[in-house]
């Protein structure tokens, strides 16, 4: 059955959905398909999909935009499902991956990248503070110092 939305960003999200469960040779499948991520059974046809997803997707891109209205996984070791996911902006979901860095401060932890983001510093930085061996602490409080030239 021909559905008219092959060449909408809501289609594209679910082939690349898809793609990264299914293909192989996906640059990213190694990180879904290829640690089990799969698409529940009633989402391989597009229909399905639709019905479940497209009213909450318009909702979210009108309020955020849709080039930032990405699918998202609440538990990032979890499937797709219509119980497992959500539409979120590229900023929101980047801080639940399964890799993040999670580092708690003052009795709240958050992930690594939205510490940096409030705290003002580069995530690189405080990476590197970790590397280095450096206590939450120290790595939060400390500013940087900006060298100038003449």
């Amino acid at each position: 059955m021909k559905h008219g939305m092959s060449g909408t960003r809501f289609y594209q999200i679910w082939c690349a959905m898809k793609q990264r469960c299914f293909y192989p040779a996906h640059n990213r499948f190694k990180s879904y398909g290829g640690r089990g991520i799969t698409i529940c059974e009633e989402w391989l046809d597009f229909q399905n999909f639709y019905k479940d997803m497209y009213g909450s997707y318009v909702k979210h891109w009108k309020k955020h935009g849709e080039d930032d209205t990405t699918i998202d996984r609440i538990d990032p070791n979890g499937n797709y499902t219509k119980e497992n996911c959500r539409w979120n902006t590229l900023w929101n979901q980047n801080l639940n991956r399964a890799n993040n860095h999670l580092l708690t401060y003052k009795g709240k932890t958050k992930p690594l990248t939205q510490w940096a983001r409030e705290k003002g510093f580069k995530r690189g930085l405080l990476e590197n503070r970790i590397r280095r061996g450096w206590s939450v602490k120290k790595m939060l409080e400390t500013l940087t110092i900006k060298k100038f030239s003449h």
